[in-house]
């Protein structure tokens, strides 16, 4: 028996392995590509939400220490943004008259942390013996320096003051 070749066409086309195979993948390669999709976005989020939560965590270990800190009724301590004031000087702050003049030494400094955390004041307590050191010691701290600022008893910011020694030392040769 002889059947028209439409007929032939459309057998093929509807029972044919082409078409098995492009129906059953189809649904198989969106839902991998839907898949990564959201693994992208969980992700993303994963990665938001650490950096907010290591920003928390700092504000918090500040508080955490200016309330250990604080007399019972008294101010509490200003506390530092940035850890220790140290790390705000570098050796690209040593004045180059000072390098070239073989200046080193030590300034006793003091300095006062405004209601903003923002240093208002600075001189030297004690001089190194080196004027230009003693001015830079200063104006390091007026530049980087960022306070949680003290606090009263009814927790409002009051001014603080702070003194810390800092030791210039010349590079070894």
């Amino acid at each position: 028996m002889v059947t028209p070749a439409h007929e032939e066409r459309r057998a093929t086309v509807l029972e044919g392995p082409v078409s098995r195979l492009g129906h059953s993948l189809l649904p198989a390669v969106l839902l991998a590509v839907g898949m990564a999709l959201l693994v992208a976005i969980i992700g993303l989020i994963a990665v938001a939400a650490h950096d907010w939560i290591e920003g928390r965590r700092d504000l918090r270990a500040a508080q955490d220490v200016a309330a250990t800190r604080r007399a019972p009724g008294g101010p509490s301590p200003s506390i530092s943004k940035a850890g220790d004031e140290l790390s705000w000087f570098s050796a690209d702050d040593y004045p180059r008259e000072s390098l070239r003049r073989d200046e080193q030494g030590t300034v006793t400094v003091r300095w006062t942390i405004g209601v903003d955390g923002r240093v208002s004041e600075c001189h030297a307590a004690q001089s190194s013996g080196f004027p230009r050191l003693d001015a830079v010691s200063c104006e390091v701290l007026v530049k980087r320096a960022r306070y949680y600022p003290a606090r009263n008893a009814q927790g409002q910011p009051i001014a603080s003051t702070r003194q810390r020694r800092i030791t210039w030392r010349l590079p070894e040769a």
